[in-house]
């Protein structure tokens, strides 16, 4: 949620055969494994990245309460400014306390050249690419990586909406205008 990961695998090559040449996250092999190491998993992944899986979880429960990619694009913002913001504020007291050992540690021994100052290197900005590269992904990625996450389980919500009470489901009566338009058409 505030953070930025890697996914590192090894390749896997079939010199023998097939010849094929796959990544360590490929869909086909993760698939392969046992249920209790595929629920492991920490991601969904996409052809361009990935989302942390409480990401996702998210985005599914931003978009049942009408927060859609766009609010919890501006969630994962402002999840990632804060611990930018931390460390920050954690590498500001350590250069203070640094200084104020020296200016003690100066005083007592009444030495001149800890008396002046050190330099302490800028800490950098947000999304600085040398430093911090603070990165969240786009609404386009997150709705495309809630819409992947969606058609995986579209059956299993079909089945479980046609398993409903009647009483328990909204009535859709879209399909009346569709009747109407093809019985009119029939008769022209």
């Amino acid at each position: 949620m505030e953070d930025s990961f890697y996914i590192v695998a090894w390749a896997y090559y079939c010199r023998q055969g097939c010849h094929s040449h796959f990544a360590g996250w490929n869909k086909s092999l993760i698939s392969s494994l046992p249920a209790y190491l595929r629920l492991a998993f920490p991601a969904v992944l996409s052809h361009k990245g990935g989302l942390f899986n409480n990401v996702i979880t998210q985005l599914r429960v931003g978009n049942q309460h009408k927060m859609g990619p766009s609010g919890v694009r501006s969630l994962l913002l402002e999840m990632h400014i804060l611990k930018f913001n931390i460390r920050l504020a954690q590498y500001t007291e350590a250069v203070f306390q640094l200084f104020t050992a020296h200016e003690k540690e100066a005083q007592a021994t009444n030495i001149l050249y800890a008396y002046m100052a050190r330099k302490v290197p800028s800490f950098g900005n947000f999304s600085d690419p040398q430093r911090y590269a603070g990165f969240v992904p786009s609404e386009h990625y997150l709705a495309e990586m809630m819409n992947k996450v969606i058609e995986v389980d579209e059956r299993d919500a079909n089945q479980h909406t046609s398993c409903l009470a009647v009483d328990q489901i909204a009535i859709d009566d879209s399909h009346k205008v569709l009747d109407f338009i093809y019985i009119f058409l029939d008769i022209y």
